[in-house]
C-alpha cells in the first residue's frame, strides 16, 4: 500500500501541478523533479540508516518500525499537498512526502533478508517485489484515474483523487506495518536462535 500511494502520487503529481496550478510542464519538470531527486534519494538514505542505528542500539525490529514513523510522519502531508492553493506549499510539503514515502523503499527488502532463511531469500525478495511492482505500479496510478474519472467525474478535480487514493493507502500501511510488528519480532527471534 505504501508503494501504492507512492507511485499513485508519482505518476499524477506533474499533471496535478499543470491542472490545478497551471504550472508550464518545464517547470513542472524541474520543481518535480528535483524533489525527487534530493527528497526521493534522500528519504531512501535517511530510512535507511536510521533503521541501521536503531538496530545498533537493539531495536532488532527496527526496519518496521522506521516505515511505520515514515508511514506517520508522511501522512499529513500526503492528504494535504494536493488540497492548498499556494504552489510554494504544495512544493514543499510534495517534497515532504516524497521524502517520507521513499523511507521505505529500501527497508522492505532489507527486513526480508532479516528473518528469511538463507535457502529462501532470493525467493521471497522475488515474490516480494512482484507483489509490490503490481499492486504499486498496477494499481497506484490507476487507482487515482479511477477515483478521478469514476468518482468525481472530472479532470479538474485529480487533487481530491491524489489526496484521498494516496492517503488512504499510506494510512493502510502503516496499520499493517504496525500489525506485522509482533510477527516479525517473533520470526526475528526464532530464527536468531536457531
Amino acid at each position: 500500500f505504501a508503494s501504492l500511494a507512492a507511485y499513485g502520487s508519482f505518476a499524477w503529481a506533474p499533471t496535478f501541478l499543470i491542472r490545478s496550478h497551471e504550472m508550464a510542464s518545464h517547470h513542472v519538470g524541474l520543481a518535480y523533479g528535483l524533489i525527487v531527486l534530493v527528497c526521493g534519494a534522500g528519504g531512501v538514505f535517511s530510512g535507511g540508516m536510521l533503521a541501521d542505528r536503531w538496530y545498533q542500539q537493539g531495536v532488532y525490529d527496527a526496519k518496521v518500525r522506521v516505515a511505520m514513523l515514515a508511514g506517520l510522519c508522511g501522512l499529513v502531508p500526503t492528504m494535504v499537498y494536493p488540497l492548498i492553493p499556494s504552489i510554494t506549499g504544495v512544493l514543499v510539503l510534495l517534497g515532504i512526502a516524497t521524502y517520507c514515502s521513499n523511507f521505505m523503499m529500501g527497508l522492505g527488502p532489507a527486513a526480508i533478508q532479516e528473518i528469511v532463511p538463507t535457502s529462501m531469500r532470493g525467493q521471497f525478495s522475488a515474490a516480494y517485489l512482484f507483489v509490490v511492482n503490481m499492486i504499486g505500479l498496477g494499481l497506484g496510478p490507476t487507482a487515482v484515474a479511477l477515483c478521478t474519472d469514476y468518482l468525481f467525474e472530472d479532470a479538474s478535480l485529480l487533487k481530491y483523487s491524489l489526496s484521498i487514493v494516496s492517503s488512504l493507502a499510506l494510512a493502510l500501511s502503516t496499520f499493517m506495518l504496525w500489525r506485522c510488528l509482533p510477527h516479525y519480532r517473533k520470526t526475528f527471534n526464532l530464527l536468531q536462535n536457531n
